[in-house]
């Protein structure tokens, strides 16, 4: 197995860095949990409205559903430490 450069991946992470992380890790996961909830709720009140119903609306569920998938995202590279690994004060000379 490959090791990497000390320099640029610090392995392990220190543990109070992962602790903050997984406090934003809970944080956004319970955004994005409850950003369901709301896009539910923003869908079932639209469904007795349907002929009312235009491309807008269509359009910011899915903005918001969008949203909602990159906050998941994020906070999985945050779970898993990836925000922090490259130390941009690695020279190579």
């Amino acid at each position: 197995m490959t090791k990497p450069i000390e320099d640029l991946l610090p392995l392990p992470i220190d543990p109070k860095a992962d602790s903050i992380m997984n406090l934003y890790y809970n944080a956004l996961h319970e955004l994005v949990c409850f950003g369901t909830h709301i896009l539910a709720w923003h869908l079932e009140e639209g469904k007795g409205r349907l002929e009312e119903r235009n491309e807008i609306d269509l359009a910011e569920a899915l903005l918001f559903r969008y949203i909602l998938e990159l906050i998941d995202a994020i906070s999985v590279q945050i779970k898993m430490g990836l925000l922090f690994l490259v130390k941009y004060s690695y020279v190579p000379f």
